[in-house]
């Protein structure tokens, strides 16, 4: 039986221009916050690019899906990450 690790990031370990595999959903995610990622296109299994990073621990862009968006840190540590090299 092999077990996988799952790197869990934080987003001062996030680099721009960097490719991320979205593993899951962290337990304190609430569900109906959950549901609001999903509609944006974070599905377990996708491939998220963070592009840019603002200054002072502002909103990062992100590309998912052929889609540039602007999400919050606190919204992107409820993700479970996995670098893609």
């Amino acid at each position: 039986m092999k077990l996988i690790m799952v790197i869990i990031y934080r987003m001062s370990v996030y680099k721009s221009n960097t490719k991320y595999k979205i593993k899951g959903y962290r337990e304190e995610c609430p569900i109906s916050y959950k549901n609001k990622l999903l509609s944006l296109g974070l599905l377990p299994g996708k491939v998220l690019e963070i592009k840019r990073k603002a200054l002072f621990g502002g909103p990062c862009q992100v590309s998912v899906r052929n889609a540039d968006i602007s999400i919050r840190i606190k919204e992107l540590n409820l993700l479970e990450l996995e670098e893609i090299n």
